[in-house]
């Protein structure tokens, strides 16, 4: 099989693959920590996780979504559940904290209500001394 110019200057799957690695910001990561991998530990392509998330979704009757909402499900999960904003961020791979609150502030009507509380507790005792 000979390989003509276009197979010569296209880039291998471990280029492409230390490519997507590096512009998503995992570049620190480990290979063994990759999320989906082939058996020997080796990457899966992006098109072939989408097309087999694509198929389960669809065979669980689940409206078609992108992989990337997942992380907004998370996002929202964590949140909702109280985790605290810092250990959301770190898991969501956000480079700062105010990054996932302006994306993810609206969920954290808790933090906002404690804080009121806290206040009227501390007012109350300060009020009742």
């Amino acid at each position: 099989m000979t390989s003509g110019p276009d197979q010569e200057s296209r880039p291998n799957a471990t280029s492409t693959h230390a490519s997507w690695t590096k512009a998503c910001g995992c570049a620190t990561r480990s290979p063994g920590r990759l999320v989906f991998t082939r058996r020997g530990g080796q990457p899966h392509r992006p098109e072939y996780v989408l097309h087999q998330f694509h198929k389960l979704t669809e065979q669980a009757g689940l409206p078609r979504i992108r992989v990337h909402d997942l992380c907004h499900f998370a996002a929202t999960t964590m949140l909702s559940s109280q985790v605290p904003l810092a250990m959301a961020s770190k898991t969501l791979r956000h480079s700062t904290l105010s990054t996932t609150t302006e994306i993810y502030g609206h969920l954290l009507r808790h933090v906002t209500l404690d804080a009121v509380k806290a206040i009227e507790t501390a007012l109350n005792e300060a009020g009742a001394a």
